[in-house]
């Protein structure tokens, strides 16, 4: 993976999870600005594996979106990558995912579960 590019990917998505975390159910366009931000976000992502920038208009299916580029062949390897999947087991990926998920998906709940109380 072509590590610029993936910080640049960063840059973009995680200010795209806390924009649609938080205006999700207050205001739509601020929702709309997070879902152009996770777009840009997984463009730079998908070219920092080695495929097309187009790719990042997975970002319309928001969190499915993502899992499909997760899943996306890296086709760039350094040495270091090699060495590092050689030791991986598959326990250790099976394990990383179901945090993985655990945190997409429980973060924003709590927020918005949060913020639905404080409304009251």
């Amino acid at each position: 993976m072509i590590k610029t590019l993936n910080n640049k990917s960063l840059v973009f998505g995680i200010p795209e999870l806390l924009i649609q975390s938080i205006f999700l159910f207050i205001n739509p366009f601020i929702s709309l600005l997070g879902t152009i931000l996770l777009i840009v976000g997984l463009a730079y992502y998908s070219k920092a594996k080695g495929h097309s920038g187009w790719f990042g208009l997975f970002g319309l299916l928001s969190w499915a979106g993502i899992i499909v580029l997760i899943v996306l062949k890296d086709k760039y390897k350094t040495p270091e990558e090699i060495e590092a999947r050689k030791k991986t087991k598959p326990k250790d990926i099976i394990l990383g995912i179901i945090l993985g998920l655990g945190l997409i998906i429980g973060i924003p709940i709590i927020i918005a579960v949060l913020m639905m109380m404080l409304q009251k």
